[in-house]
């Protein structure tokens, strides 16, 4: 087994080796920066969620973990994961031997080692690296349950499958089966009382890891979600007229792209009301339920095209394309072991088992599993937790028909069923594409925008583009883009080439109003804003830039018209809060803008990431909605607030937290150089000047203040020099040619 598990190791490693390099390495998109948030929080000691959990929390929490121990870095995660990813291998030879013997094991063991699609999914921040070694544990301990069915057996069978059901849910549905096993395998040897001892062991160990789970969930919102709320909208993806089975798409608007607030808004608007987590979950099966209700046949024919697909040797993308990203590893693309191989011979391998009566539980739980995930919809990350037990199948299958060799008869009935099986697993009936589709090269795209390789982000999407002109979003990151690089015409042309593909995108329509705005065009930014929140209400982004377009006409009152309507109608408002307190300190309204700043802080310090992940940037904020930095500007603002009341000591401490936030706050830096000053402090403000000369060396105010400082220190030639800069930057600057004159007649006297 130690040669089996360094063998798998070396494999895993490789592949870490060569995909560390790879531009996505340390830019997790969709799922896995949801993970990646979340476990951050977790790390920070944020535990719980002001709401019910809408994914299954044992991974971002094992993730959070990882970060505390480790710091955040996405190296130490897919380190431990390809560990766990081996030890499951060593599972794997464990159980099968427990089955059908040494050789079998071993070779099982060699095959799921080298399966590349596996290996792929160890080195991503997803949660389906646990469910392998859980439900390998599951089996190993209920197998030795019925050698020996100790309390202790029992317990941790039921363990690790609450462990896996705080993963992934759907293995709840397997609880009944092995209870129904149970009672059978135990029928004649053990009384019916002590039958239902192991039950209840079993299920108390079930329910251990669930229950705080639920208890979270219950304290968070009622009725009571016991888990995770998201099967309710998966059901529905996997469930409508326009579902294709396998596509993470909500019909509409929204499309791919939706968001917790997109479904949560639709069902409000057919309701007429907000539905809390569990009702609207229990909205989007039941939307799902009336699609078979009126369309059973097309929902049938689609539930047998999901069962055809999840079978199918086509590896099925979901959060970034498989094919694509396996360029980058010359070992994934030469392993030879995939679903081609193991799909049939393991389904081979279960009618075996039926047959001879051989591990029937395990084949229980390839199909029922198999159905839990067909019920929703399709792809290859879903299918993973059956992978080892097709692999033990096929390696199994291959034996048997060894076996089977002297037996003519038996061994052409196996080879037909084996050709058969070959031919649906590997026929491709609905005529998937394995090359690379749009959102592939755009995802990449978006990491080289994030990066600043601008030329290479370009690239990407227009081979986005090349492949679907039509696509969605494309020309909005391009208009993006050229506004990073202050290219306002492009950028426009860009924002309206996307409306020409989506008259009703919010982002291009919002981003259009940023592009006016920076071109002096007021009236036109108010314009583009409206329309942006005509076609989304609930887009924060455009009740921003109609604040801020308001603000240009001169117009802060209308600005706090507009943010009190966005307050009203979008679920996350930081931003729209944060602007709200500005436009209140701009018209001297401090105390109302430092109760919203206050209660802004505090709800930053409870924040929580939500479902809300966008795979795409867009550019019409004045800032990231980081949340240091949206802290650090709260904390500025509180300091010009207390300034502008001359409380001084309470706005030297606000910067100084700005500061602390975020250090790179230059606006922050200066302010305190100002307070730090004014409080007769100015060898202290020098540094804070200087700090935020270095970011801003064509300020003229700046230079005047830190000329004001140095003189006051005694450095008179230095002040000369910077009240100097001062004029030569802006030379109508009246209060700098006064100040240079007293310094140049006190430099005289010294003299």
């Amino acid at each position: 087994m130690t040669v089996i598990f360094l063998f798998a190791l070396l494999l895993r490693l490789i592949y870490l080796l060569q995909i560390y390099q790879n531009p996505t390495f340390n830019y997790p998109t969709l799922d896995a920066a949801y993970h990646d948030e979340w476990a951050q929080a977790v790390a920070q000691g944020k535990l719980a969620q002001p709401q019910a959990f809408f994914r299954a929390p044992l991974y971002p929490y094992f993730l959070g973990l990882i970060y505390f121990i480790f710091g955040h870095n996405y190296l130490v995660p897919r380190i431990l994961q390809h560990l766990i990813g081996s030890l499951a291998v060593v599972l794997l030879v464990v159980l099968t031997n427990r089955l059908f013997g040494k050789k079998t094991a071993l070779t099982a063991g060699l095959v799921f080692a080298a399966y590349a699609t596996v290996i792929y999914y160890e080195g991503e921040l997803l949660l389906d690296s646990l469910l392998i070694p859980l439900d390998l544990l599951i089996f190993i301990f209920l197998y030795n349950a019925k050698d020996n069915p100790s309390f202790a057996n029992w317990g941790l069978a039921g363990l690790c499958l609450g462990l896996s059901a705080v993963t992934r849910p759907n293995i709840l549905l397997f609880v009944p089966v092995v209870l129904i096993w149970l009672a059978w395998c135990f029928r004649k040897t053990v009384s019916a009382k002590r039958r239902l001892f192991f039950a209840a062991v079993f299920i108390m160990g079930t329910v251990l890891p669930i229950l705080p789970v639920a208890g979270h969930n219950y304290r968070a919102e009622k009725p009571l979600v016991l888990i995770a709320s998201q099967g309710g909208v998966n059901f529905y993806i996997g469930n409508n007229p326009r579902s294709n089975g396998y596509s993470s798409i909500i019909p509409g608007r929204p499309g791919y792209n939706w968001k917790l607030s997109d479904v949560s808004e639709a069902a409000r608007q057919e309701t007429g009301k907000t539905l809390p987590s569990g009702r609207l979950s229990n909205f989007w099966y039941k939307k799902g339920l009336e699609f078979w209700y009126q369309n059973p046949a097309q929902a049938f024919r689609l539930t047998v095209k999901k069962a055809s697909l999840f079978f199918s040797s086509i590896e099925i993308s979901n959060d970034q394309d498989i094919y694509l990203f396996w360029k980058n590893s010359a070992l994934i693309r030469i392993l030879p072991v995939g679903f081609w191989f193991i799909g049939p011979l393991g389904l081979l391998g279960i009618i075996f088992t039926f047959a001879n009566r051989k591990a029937r539980l395990l084949s229980l739980f390839v199909i029922i599993y198999s159905l839990s995930v067909i019920a929703f919809f399709v792809n290859a990350r879903f299918r993973l937790p059956i992978l080892p037990f097709m692999a033990l199948f096929a390696v199994y299958a291959l034996f048997e028909l060894w076996k089977k060799l002297p037996e003519k008869k038996n061994l052409l009935l196996g080879a037909a069923g084996l050709v058969a099986l070959f031919i649906l697993v590997n026929g491709n009936w609905y005529h998937l594409q394995k090359t690379g589709g749009p959102q592939g090269y755009f995802r990449l795209g978006n990491v080289f925008l994030e990066k600043g390789n601008f030329s290479e982000a370009r690239r990407y999407y227009g081979q986005a583009l090349e492949i679907d002109p039509h696509f969605r979003f494309a020309h909005l990151n391009l208009g993006t883009l050229a506004l990073k690089q202050g290219d306002l015409k492009t950028a426009e042309e860009e924002y309206r080439a996307e409306l020409s593909v989506d008259p009703l995108s919010e982002r291009a329509l919002s981003n259009l109003s940023l592009v006016k705005r920076l071109a002096s065009q007021p009236r036109q930014a108010l314009f583009w804003a409206q329309k942006a929140a005509a076609a989304k209400p609930y887009f924060q982004e455009a009740y921003l830039n109609q604040a801020w377009a308001y603000g240009a006409l001169g117009k802060p009152e209308s600005s706090l018209i507009v943010l009190e309507e966005g307050l009203k109608k979008c679920s996350r408002y930081l931003l729209g809060n944060f602007l709200m307190a500005s436009f209140l300190v701009e018209t001297k309204r401090y105390r109302p803008a430092e109760e919203l700043l206050f209660h802004l802080l505090d709800s930053l310090s409870h924040y929580y990431p939500g479902f809300e992940s966008e795979p795409f940037f867009t550019a019409s904020r004045e800032f990231e909605e980081n949340l240091s930095d949206l802290k650090s500007r709260a904390y500025q603002l509180l300091g010009r607030s207390k300034g502008e009341q001359n409380d001084l000591p309470e706005a030297a401490q606000f910067f100084q937290k700005s500061l602390e936030e975020n250090p790179q706050n230059i606006d922050a830096a200066a302010n305190l150089g100002t307070a730090l000053d004014r409080l007769g402090r100015p060898e202290e403000a020098l540094f804070y000047f200087e700090k935020a000369l270095a970011a801003k060396p064509d300020n003229f105010a700046l230079y005047f203040n830190y000329g004001l400082a140095l003189a006051k220190t005694g450095k008179l030639r230095e002040a000369r020099q910077a009240f100097q800069k001062s004029l030569e930057l802006n030379p109508g600057f009246a209060p700098a040619k006064e100040k240079l004159t007293l310094v140049e007649m006190l430099i005289q006297k010294q003299q």
